[in-house]
């Protein structure tokens, strides 16, 4: 289920005619639309343009090409859209049955060309339509050959945007649907009354790699004093060589020039950011794309040239703020099948001429610089970070893998792909993937080695010695998710305060907050812990607007609301929501129990049971349609351990603990309902059973909810004072879920002072 693909809720045949019954949600289709109005404006094409794209995005996530993308199947209400008519869709992958060669499937005139041809078709059959759709949305008419206007407000980032996807060879086009919404993301952000540039993310058409010779005239007044505006960004270059199958070179480039910038210690805009922000930057305007997205001060740009067998390299540094000139070295000229020494040229050139313009420290330590990756590996590796960018850390994780696989140099895939496993909760194939790239730390730059010192000290659960790498991380790249890292971090220390104020220092609309839906719920949450209600509902309700499909959101809301006391408005969430798809971990059942829990902490403890019981009640009921429901099970539990039905709890965990045995959570839940059930020295095994490094800190609270229990206060305050220490990730949830536990301490002011943010101000 998508909010922006109508949902099916039946189909059928009646005396020979097929019907579908879907929800009535009222509009019209797009074609009715356009064909009484004509073009519509700016922003409510791009609004439409952006649920279309995001609809796409999450049936091509599922393997599903639609092939009939059209204004007749897209139904719009308001200034919102609907993708219709999965018909003649295909599905992608081992399990999809080919289309007979030859035959076309779709309709005329919004065809790709190689689905008119009856050739095989995938994600990228649909960005075609996509575009010839919103070319329609903009222009009104049916012409294929209709210009896009040159006034009327469109940015020109859009018609770039849309030029690309119309590309005829679908490996030019943008890689997914899912740049596409990153792109219409930020145009919705800027698209404001004051006047404001456009800003955007969307494809790769640049491409990179460098060569030089110094500027003599018209010097920054910043270079003339032996300084470098910082931070510095690298650019894929401008593919200038006609060939599509070159479109990674540039990139590999680029990525190696700031591994170097790392190495040497400078305040570098992180690769994946600057890649990001400027994919789909229109031609010659990459530099001030990177200061709008990045913050980057200096630049460095150019292009990339073929001459028979030969690649040629040619760069510029600039000074974004206003495009001056700092320095252009002559050009590299390389043979086509020594791309490694071609690149390591390119670095060479680039590090030693940033040093004699700003730092001499680059041009000392640009020796330490190992050789670039070998295309092949690089080539693996960008495709994994488009996975990881889009939350695929399974497959992001094994593309990273596999581009250290194909070039045993390239250390820093490992420590990428060690993030992908953490966050996939492969844990045990995280710590292999650190331990490998720790035993290889001469060759990563201090930024990638901060980042693999703040997640093996997550490893050890010694969250203070993962903060102390995660701010040197952030230091070195301040542009790159390592901020996000730090507040997550902050968070877990029981530092809220500090935690909301980094996390608010992140630009939500450029960089790699852009597009990432758990930035908004880290700033909730940290909101929540300071007991800043108003400000917890306002992250949420923001949330929802620029991530539709994050589910999250209405768990969020139910929360604040509850907190604050505001019933009447809890309510009326919960009962829209009610009607959503219930199969997913943050369901109507969660936000319940969530609500009850809060409200109970917030001293409302009958209307706490009123939730709780709809809880159990919702959750059952699911349960029996679909016993696989592992999330519903597990709120289950936590509904019933909140009612002290204690007996009917465990027999929930028990079969949670039996699917997934390892998992200390379902552990844990278990030793506090023995300990409920007076069940002393099972409640004392199950809770100080060993536990690997990174559950130390949770094993902790677990331990102190069992003293609780057992009306052991001294030993229930020291265990949650050492947890507190250690750092716990949800430390924000401790002081409501499961609220019986905590009878024994609940009026003692050390408990209390331990669940407050340590930087909370008085």
């Amino acid at each position: 289920a998508h909010p922006h693909i109508l949902a099916l809720i039946d189909s059928g045949d009646a005396d020979g005619i097929r019907y579908f019954v879907t929800p009535d949600v009222g509009g019209e289709t797009l074609r009715a639309r356009l064909e009484r109005d004509g073009a519509l404006p700016v922003p409510t094409a791009i609004t439409i343009l952006r649920d279309l794209a995001a609809a796409l995005a999450h049936a091509h996530d599922a393997g599903v090409v639609h092939r009939d993308l059209k204004p007749d199947n897209v139904l719009v209400v308001g200034d919102h859209a609907f993708l219709l008519d999965f018909g003649v869709a295909k599905l992608e992958g081992p399990a999809a049955r080919p289309t007979d060669p030859g035959l076309a499937i779709g309709t005329p005139g919004y065809m790709a060309p190689e689905q008119a041809a009856g050739a095989a078709v995938d994600a990228r059959t649909d960005l075609y339509a996509w575009g010839l759709v919103a070319r329609e949305t903009l222009t009104g008419r049916r012409d294929p050959a209709t210009p896009l206007p040159t006034g009327g407000g469109i940015p020109p980032t859009l018609g770039a945007l849309i030029g690309a996807t119309l590309a005829h060879d679908p490996m030019e086009r943008p890689a997914s649907a899912h740049h596409l919404v990153r792109a219409l993301d930020a145009m919705l952000v800027t698209a404001t009354p004051r006047p404001t540039r456009w800003r955007w993310v969307a494809l790769a058409v640049l491409v990179a790699a460098v060569g030089w010779f110094v500027v003599q005239s018209r010097r920054s007044d910043v270079v003339a004093d032996g300084r470098l505006p910082l931070p510095i960004a690298v650019a894929p270059l401008q593919n200038e060589t006609g060939d599509s199958s070159l479109a990674q070179v540039g990139r590999l480039a680029a990525d190696w020039v700031t591994q170097g910038l790392h190495e040497a210690g400078v305040q570098v805009v992180a690769w994946p950011a600057a890649r990001a922000a400027v994919e789909a930057a229109p031609s010659g305007a990459a530099a001030r794309v990177l200061r709008e997205v990045t913050g980057a001060a200096t630049a460095v740009v150019g292009s990339l040239y073929r001459t028979g067998d030969s690649l040629r390299i040619q760069v510029e540094v600039v000074a974004t703020a206003d495009g001056l000139v700092l320095a252009a070295p002559p050009p590299i000229v390389f043979a086509r099948d020594s791309l490694a020494s071609g690149i390591a040229r390119v670095r060479e050139r680039v590090m030693g001429a940033l040093a004699v313009r700003a730092d001499a420290r680059l041009g000392e330590r640009a020796a330490l610089a190992s050789r670039p990756p070998t295309y092949a590996a690089y080539r693996e590796f960008d495709r994994a970070l488009d996975d990881f960018e889009a939350y695929r850390y399974d497959e992001a994780r094994r593309g990273m893998v596999a581009a250290w696989r194909q070039d045993t140099t390239f250390t820093a895939a490992l420590v990428y792909a060690a993030y992908a496993a953490w966050n996939s909760s492969d844990r045990a194939l995280s710590d292999s993937l650190l331990q490998s790239a720790a035993e290889r730390r001469a060759t990563l730059s201090p930024f990638h080695l901060a980042m693999t010192e703040h997640m093996l000290a997550a490893h050890d659960g010694d969250l203070p010695e993962a903060l102390r790498a995660i701010r040197r991380a952030h230091e070195l790249a301040p542009g790159s998710r390592a901020g996000y890292n730090l507040g997550t971090t902050l968070l877990a220390l029981g530092r809220a305060a500090e935690a909301r104020d980094v996390l608010l220092a992140l630009d939500p609309d450029r960089g790699p907050m852009r597009g990432w839906p758990a930035y908004w719920s880290q700033r909730a949450y940290a909101a929540h812990h300071l007991g800043l209600h108003d400000a917890e509902l306002a992250d949420a309700i923001e949330m929802a607007r620029r991530h539709p499909g994050q589910r999250v959101t209405g768990v969020i809301v139910a929360r604040a609301l509850a907190a604050d006391g505001r019933f009447a408005a809890l309510d009326s969430a919960l009962a829209a929501h009610v009607i959503l798809p219930p199969d997913t971990y943050w369901s109507y059942g969660a936000m319940l129990d969530v609500a009850g829990e809060e409200l109970h902490a917030h001293g409302h403890p009958e209307r706490a049971v009123a939730y709780l019981e709809q809880a159990v009640t919702w959750l059952r009921d699911r349960l029996a349609v679909d016993p696989s429901q592992r999330g519903h099970r597990y709120w289950l539990a936590s509904a019933l351990i909140a009612l002290e039905r204690f007996d009917e709890a465990e027999r929930v965990i028990d079969a949670l603990r039996r699917d997934d045995p390892d998992r200390f959570l379902y552990r844990g839940m278990a030793a506090t309902v023995a300990a409920h059930r007076g069940r002393v020295e099972l409640a004392h095994r199950l809770a100080e059973a060993a536990v690997p490094s990174y559950s130390r800190a949770e094993q902790l609270v677990v331990q102190a909810r069992v003293a609780s229990i057992l009306g052991d206060r001294e030993a229930a305050v020291t265990a949650l004072a050492a947890a507190r220490a250690r750092g716990v990730p949800g430390w924000h949830w401790v002081h409501a879920t499961a609220f019986p536990d905590w009878a024994a301490v609940q009026d003692d002011p050390r408990f209390r002072q331990l669940l407050a943010p340590l930087d909370a101000t008085p």
